[in-house]
């Protein structure tokens, strides 16, 4: 029972606001998955270049979310002017050529400019930890799988008789997104440590790292530890100190070396 006049005002508020977080949480997490979606069924495109993909959905869902949510707090940091000035000036160049030729493809185009800037700000307003960068490392090396196996068993579609371009709609689709995938995946191993297998041997395998040798450590070896030999002191003869070997080097720096004989003749 309650018995005092403020905890009956207080109580239903905190009930209240705990609601609220509540419903922001699941639809941050209702974001994330949809996100996850999105990289993983982008690279899947059923419809022509520039028509609405099932990724994009995905990521329109994400965003939707993002929006409904009490705690969105988009914030336009400094790293992300260069990207709204270029984007910006996209807009403007295409509004320009479209008020001249009266052609609508022009403003489809900006569109994309558009959409693009959406993911990366979406991507930035969900990124708070390193489990979503380690799902996210996940979702692409499971589509980087699939595009393998796609091309393993020959379902993937040709441009020409030597360029694959497996389930996109053009070979440079396909070549950009295998690239940025990779770098996505690296740079992420590279600032959070994570072990991802892209391959059979090195750093990517996952296997524990071994100490380099002494002639490999430097600036070009990854993150491994030296093993230099521990150097121990040379046996002394007994009865002699630092001092006297240190002196006995000196002397043997300063005579002069014996110059060779002038009177000798070759055999």
């Amino acid at each position: 029972m309650l018995t005092d006049g403020n905890a009956q005002v207080v109580k239903p508020a905190c009930k209240k606001h705990a609601d609220a977080k509540r419903t922001a949480l699941s639809l941050d997490g209702a974001a994330r998955i949809f996100f996850y979606l999105f990289l993983l069924i982008k690279p899947l495109y059923l419809l022509s270049s520039g028509s609405l993909q099932l990724g994009d959905i995905c990521l329109l869902l994400a965003s939707a979310c993002c929006l409904t949510s009490r705690r969105a707090n988009f914030k336009i940091e400094r790293i992300d002017l260069l990207m709204i000035g270029f984007v910006s000036s996209v807009i403007v160049i295409d509004g320009w050529y479209f008020c001249m030729y009266g052609d609508t493809s022009f403003l489809v185009y900006a569109m994309y400019y558009v959409f693009n800037l959406f993911a990366i700000l979406l991507f930035r307003y969900l990124y708070e930890d390193r489990d979503f960068l380690r799902a996210c490392c996940r979702c692409l090396r499971i589509a980087l799988i699939i595009q393998f196996l796609i091309y393993v068993f020959g379902f993937g579609r040709w441009y020409d008789a030597a360029r694959y371009m497996g389930t996109f709609n053009d070979p440079n689709q396909m070549g950009f997104f295998v690239l940025s995938s990779f770098a996505f995946i690296l740079i992420a191993n590279e600032k959070c440590g994570f072990k991802n297998r892209l391959g059979g041997c090195g750093r990517f395998s996952g296997r524990p790292r071994r100490p380099a040798p002494a002639a490999s450590c430097g600036r070009l070896s990854y993150r491994t530890p030296c093993a230099l030999p521990r150097r121990t002191p040379s046996a002394s003869p007994p009865g002699t100190s630092g001092s006297t070997r240190r002196a006995r080097r000196r002397t043997a720096r300063r005579r002069p070396r014996a110059s060779p004989s002038r009177g000798r003749t070759r055999p």
